[in-house]
């Protein structure tokens, strides 16, 4: 059965299953990772998935009924209601639910502008802030005779729009057969990564007892 892990922006999640990973408040710029891809997709980008983030169609409005009376039935109301009191009375209510809603929408704009509330991030500040969303590293790699070595041949890639990163740090995790990681370890990679750029980068490694396989992800970087 497929397990799956999400990254919550501090820490790695997981393992799931599919039914446990959709009660999970997952949003489409969550990074999810599962045994058969290289590096952490956002979870808009995996097939099984995207079904979680279909927008739902807007309320259907009712539809609006014809008005079947005669001109001579809608004078007879008119002559039988007093109009001036019920308008005076109407526009009076009018006027005041603008006012409450104008009032209500000034304060609310205050506490914001102000800082007392939240005001999400922009793509900008989401750059800065969190360079492993926005580094994805892959690749292959190549046991040696005995299985005790690796080389791996991956390349890392700055998807940010805005920002530049310097000095990747990589988080290689070691599984055993079953799946299982057993052990990690952190590599930095001292390069420059402008925005939209993919760089290559080889290193040799070697496998800690157990393991039989290995996976690698971005986790940060420097500011360039």
């Amino acid at each position: 059965m497929k397990k799956y892990y999400y990254h919550d922006g501090k820490d790695q999640q997981g393992p799931f299953t599919f039914d446990e990973l959709k009660e999970k408040k997952l949003t489409k710029e969550t990074m999810i990772w599962f045994e058969g891809i290289q590096s952490w997709q956002k979870a808009s980008e995996i097939d099984e998935l995207k079904a979680l983030f279909i927008e739902k169609p807007p309320p259907l409005k009712p539809p609006i009924l014809e008005n079947t009376q005669t001109d001579k039935e809608l004078k007879k109301q008119t002559v039988e209601k007093s109009p001036k009191k019920r308008k005076n009375k109407k526009g009076l209510i009018i006027i005041i639910s603008v006012i409450a809603v104008i009032a209500f929408l000034a304060i609310a704009f205050n506490i914001f502008d102000s800082g007392g509330g939240y005001t999400p991030e922009t793509e900008y500040e989401m750059e800065q802030n969190h360079p492993e969303w926005y580094l994805n590293a892959s690749g292959t790699y190549n046991e040696n005779f005995w299985g005790t070595k690796v080389t791996i041949n991956g390349y890392v890639e700055n998807k940010a729009t805005y920002t530049d990163y310097k000095d990747v740090r990589i988080k290689i995790t070691f599984y055993t057969k079953t799946e299982t990681a057993i052990e990690s370890e952190e590599y930095i990679i001292y390069d420059y990564f402008p925005a939209g750029s993919k760089k290559e980068f080889s290193m040799k490694i070697k496998f800690p007892d157990g393991a039989k396989k290995c996976g690698w992800e971005a986790i940060d970087a420097s500011i360039y």
